[in-house]
């Protein structure tokens, strides 16, 4: 752990991100923060990339500091910033924590309008905006297809009983929702007693609506669509289809273990026959698609071997 510097921001939110073999994004990141009308308190980047994908990163504006793990997990990595501000905390005035990706870029006000909302309303958690891209856009458009033929349909924002997250896309003002996206921020206190899942491995797939639902038993979440965060989705450190899929389909099914609401397991896997039959029957010549349904044959045997339905 390296401490990079101590520059002293006047607001109390720490800012954790998770890293991987991601050199340019996360530069890139730090010099859009150094930007931000309000910039946070503390920095802390938690890096689990390959040695020859390491960089140093230094800032006038920010106080940075760098945790190096070699467990590759955007979720324990997460969880790893959490332990050590939670210690920091109690010599610094945080009051709230915060999450971005490595390849995210976020408006000047960012922090000033999560701070707004936070004052104006006391009774929140967690707070977040709207991820923005055009492969979510093609990937929403696509789960609204598949799901509204099974009948699995809700309100944005909302998860429904078959644990599925509906996108927020379609919320016009400040909203209460289900879950809220991987970079969001939240109240120092939800994590006295809350962490992310800490066996879920890669890109953790469904960790931040698992964290969102127990959080919610706590406080409410909200939703800014006002708020605006353009998430690149970068290629590099991401699973293959086969991966993706598998961890989509067991993280996905975790959500049962912890009884946030009356959710129905047999539509949890209508929804995944559903899925598997059309990636493997409907659209098989189509790049990657059979990679796509042996993945969630792996899901299913991942969840199998763990005891879950047995």
């Amino acid at each position: 752990m390296a401490r990079i510097n101590k520059v002293k921001n006047g607001m109390g939110i720490a800012l954790i991100i998770p890293t991987r073999n991601r050199p340019n994004h996360i530069i890139r990141l730090v010099k859009n923060l150094e930007n931000l009308e309000q910039k946070p308190a503390q920095v802390i980047i938690v890096d689990s990339s390959d040695q020859d994908k390491i960089v140093n990163i230094s800032s006038k504006v920010l106080e940075i500091t760098k945790i190096r793990t070699e467990i590759k997990s955007a979720a324990i990595q997460r969880n790893i910033g959490i332990d050590y501000l939670q210690t920091l905390s109690l010599k610094k005035a945080i009051e709230f924590i915060s999450f971005l990706d490595d390849d995210i870029q976020v408006q000047r006000n960012y922090f000033n309008l999560v701070l707004e909302k936070f004052n104006a309303r006391k009774e929140f958690v967690g707070i977040s905006g709207i991820a923005k891209s055009e492969e979510l856009s093609t990937q929403r458009i696509r789960k609204m297809r598949l799901t509204n033929c099974i009948g699995i349909t809700g309100d944005p924002g909302t998860l429904t009983s078959a644990a599925v997250n509906i996108s927020p896309h379609g919320i016009e003002e400040f909203s209460e929702v289900d879950w809220l996206i991987g970079c969001s921020t939240w109240r120092i206190h939800v994590f006295h007693n809350l962490r992310f899942e800490s066996d879920f491995f890669g890109q953790s797939l469904f960790e931040d609506v698992i964290f969102s639902a127990r959080a919610k038993k706590i406080g409410k979440l909200g939703l800014d669509p006002s708020i605006s965060i353009f998430h690149e989705l970068a290629e590099e450190g991401r699973e293959s289809q086969k991966e993706h899929y598998a961890s989509w389909v067991k993280n996905r099914y975790r959500i049962y273990d912890y009884n946030i609401q009356n959710i129905s397991k047999l539509k949890f896997w209508i929804l995944i026959g559903v899925l598997f039959f059309y990636h493997s029957l409907i659209s098989p010549f189509k790049a990657h698609e059979l990679d796509k349904s042996a993945g969630i044959l792996l899901g299913i045997k991942r969840i199998m071997q763990e005891k879950i339905i047995l």
